[in-house]
């Protein structure tokens, strides 16, 4: 049941209770649903490891190239720009080292067979339900529930069983004796009689 205590910090009995702080690990069998969409075929850009690197110097704004002159002869890229300031002892002087890193990437398209595809679409399931739960969660079980391929999709819903720790820690609120008694004579005042 939710809320039911199953660990307390309390020991005693009622006339003289301890408060204590108390850990516990309560582990319960939890069920999730996950739905997943995969295409039959997709295409994404990749990089082919083929890249060239320029580099300049930087002076009020403008760029004085150094090393790695001309037009890259790549169809399609990517430029990624770095740029570290000159320092002369603890100085920064107005001069940067710009380094441009220039990658070819070319365009793949993935086509899975329906059984590929199937199998990726329960691994993402998984991935998709280990990033939702605890580290120390364990999958006891998973069952297909739904599976269909439309539009060029595999369309996947997952159910899984999930070992857990449901435990929900609470503060240990320290009670007065003026709390107490307050309690006691079901009198709502701070005020001591």
């Amino acid at each position: 049941m939710p809320g039911q205590l199953l660990v307390s910090g309390l020991y005693g009995n009622e006339d003289d209770l301890k408060v204590v702080a108390a850990e516990g690990e309560i582990l319960g069998e939890t069920w999730y649903s996950t739905k997943v969409e995969l295409p039959l075929k997709s295409t994404f850009q990749v990089y082919n490891g083929n890249e060239k690197k320029k580099y300049s110097l930087m002076i009020a704004g403008k760029a004085l190239p150094v090393w790695g002159f001309g037009k890259p002869d790549f169809s399609e890229y990517e430029i990624e720009v770095t740029e570290q300031p000159v320092r002369f002892f603890k100085w920064e002087l107005p001069v940067k080292v710009e380094k441009k890193t220039i990658r070819e990437r070319e365009q793949v398209t993935r086509i899975y067979s329906r059984k590929e595809a199937i199998d990726s679409a329960k691994e993402l399931a998984r991935k998709d339900i280990k990033n939702y739960l605890p580290e120390n969660a364990i999958i006891k079980g998973e069952k297909i529930l739904h599976q269909s391929i439309e539009n060029d999709k595999v369309k996947l819903t997952t159910h899984f069983t999930i070992i857990e720790d449901i435990a929900e820690g609470q503060p240990i609120i320290k009670e007065t004796e003026n709390d107490r008694r307050l309690k006691n004579d079901g009198n709502t005042t701070s005020e001591p009689n």
